[in-house]
């Protein structure tokens, strides 16, 4: 799949017109990663996003000292590491290749300059980053707090 179609395709860049979407595939770069490699680790920084074009990624959460879960699988198509775009802080988990896999990446500097002329792409971007991460927010929050009623539910059985 060629990286235009997947921009285009993508909910972080619904809303931009065709000649924006090829800005943006303009300032991205390929790389490629083996089976088993650390993309990017849990809590080291980060200003770069990445769009998948092939393979698969496992995004991996830390549940004690030296132990990784695989929480989601991102697969070709799908975009990680999109919050560094906004803030360039902490990463929320490890991710790692899950077989051969390409990326694209978008680093945060090359999208600042572009959108300094094209305030529009910029706009949108952030609005729809925004939206995405609020879903999150709000579908974490319903897991918490179901998994809190389920922790009190079950101290009262025993």
């Amino acid at each position: 799949m060629e990286l235009f179609e997947i921009l285009r395709g993508n909910e972080i860049f619904k809303g931009l017109n065709d000649e924006e979407v090829k800005k943006v595939a303009e300032i991205c770069y390929k790389r490629e990663y083996k089976n088993g490699t650390i993309i990017f680790e849990e809590n080291s920084t980060g200003s770069e996003m990445y769009i998948l074009i092939e393979g698969k990624v496992d995004i991996q959460m830390s549940m004690g000292i030296d132990d990784l879960a695989t929480v989601h699988i991102i697969e070709a198509g799908e975009i990680f590491g999109e919050l560094s775009l906004v803030d360039r802080g902490q990463r929320s988990a490890t991710i790692k290749a899950a077989g051969d896999a390409v990326a694209f990446i978008l680093e945060a500097d090359r999208f600042e300059r572009l959108v300094d002329d094209n305030y529009r792409i910029g706009y949108i971007v952030m609005g729809n980053i925004a939206r995405i991460v609020s879903i999150r927010l709000r579908e974490r929050n319903i897991k918490y707090t179901e998994s809190l009623i389920w922790e009190r539910l079950s101290s009262k059985i025993e």
